[in-house]
């Protein structure tokens, strides 16, 4: 999904957060990242979505709210300049999530509101991309949302 492509802009950040790796167990035994692994982009569930705690087997759904979640994937790929279908090497995703995405474009996409993220409040994803545009060599300073250090 569109919108987990956001989740790898934090990743390091995410796996060792103490709540998301309680929220996500199988997700986190299950996944690891390298840079040569291939992400694509789709509308609709995905490997992430079956290993959630909102993902209900009984419903066959995600109970946080599919129509949103659809309207925010196409928002992303949108936002990065990807399409459904397309493959994307793991830290390819990463330097383009670096390059485009700000903190405010972070919360405008995870923060309070209609795509709202439990993880955006606790400032793990900020954390993650600022570290990521560090790991990249990008710096934009405050003009789009960033502090530099």
């Amino acid at each position: 999904m569109g919108h987990h492509h956001l989740c790898a802009g934090a990743f390091d950040q995410l796996l060792a957060s103490p709540l998301f790796r309680a929220g996500y167990p199988e997700l986190v035994a299950r996944l690891r990242p390298s840079p040569d692994m291939l992400v694509e982009s789709i509308y609709g569930y995905d490997i992430f979505c079956y290993q959630c705690g909102y993902w209900s087997e009984e419903e066959g759904r995600c109970v946080t709210g599919w129509q949103d979640k659809i309207a925010k994937d196409a928002a992303v790929l949108r936002h990065l300049g990807l399409r459904t279908g397309q493959v994307t090497r793991f830290e390819d995703l990463q330097r383009l999530l670096a390059e485009r995405i700000t903190l405010a474009d972070l919360e405008r996409f995870c923060g309070p509101g209609e795509w709202k993220c439990e993880f955006y409040p606790q400032g793990i994803c900020q954390r993650g991309y600022v570290e990521l545009r560090r790991r990249f060599g990008i710096e934009l300073g405050h003009v789009l949302g960033y502090v530099n250090e």
